[in-house]
């Protein structure tokens, strides 16, 4: 696994996953495969964000939710990682660049999170997750190139949620809390929701070509996986 190219200025590239357990991860996917091969495909799918990752060219850090913790669940207020997940990730993946526990009670909550502490060192920061493990590195590449004249940048993706987000730091301030609550997430209308949202608060947005999630044995096939 390559390093995380070091530095923090320009654009910085935050990757979400989770500590692969059967029965935690990719649930839609499980219904089709069974969890246990569900959880072994979401393995594969973190080690190609990652490798994505490295493609990309930017400066990236990894934001893991561990074993054990629910969609809505959050641990540790101190921060510390007391069940050890991240030598245990770090070990799975060859993770050898900065690695934060997600914090927060939802997902829009996490990614807020996330972009206050990037943003604290990097003028614009782009997230992505692990669900879209087929997408070109190319994409990444463009949405930095965006964010040099717009406050936003946002790739859909197919099911009507979005596969990257991107902000700069006076996109971020100009959006408060409203890009990231109050939005049913993993739902068909997250992606609409957010670009309105942006509209109303005056966010100069920027849109990517289309790409997909790996949700179901239809897309696992789709993307070669199988």
């Amino acid at each position: 696994m390559p390093r995380a190219p070091a530095g923090v200025g320009g654009v910085a590239l935050g990757v979400f996953v989770r500590e692969p357990v059967p029965g935690r991860v990719k649930r839609r996917l499980a219904r089709e495969v069974g969890e246990g091969r569900a959880c072994d495909l979401y393995e594969g799918f973190v080690h190609a964000t990652l490798r994505l990752a490295g493609r990309a060219g930017l400066a990236w850090r990894v934001f893991y939710t561990p074993a054990g913790v629910g969609d809505a669940g959050t641990w540790g207020a101190g921060g510390a990682d007391p069940a050890g997940a991240e030598r245990r990730l770090r070990l799975r993946f060859g993770i050898r660049g900065v690695m934060s526990r997600q914090r927060g009670r939802t997902l829009g909550a996490r990614m807020r999170w996330a972009f206050a502490e990037m943003l604290a060192e990097s003028p614009s920061v782009i997230l992505i997750g692990s669900d879209s493990p087929t997408l070109p590195a190319g994409f990444i590449r463009r949405a930095a190139a965006r964010l040099r004249d717009h406050d936003l940048v946002l790739g859909p993706a197919e099911d009507g949620g979005y596969y990257l987000i991107g902000l700069t730091r006076a996109g971020f301030r100009k959006a408060g809390r409203d890009l990231f609550y109050r939005i049913r997430w993993g739902g068909p209308t997250v992606f609409r929701m957010t670009l309105e949202r942006a509209i109303r608060r005056r966010i100069r947005a920027a849109i990517l070509d289309p790409w997909y999630d790996i949700d179901t044995l239809k897309d696992l096939r789709r993307a070669g996986f199988c």
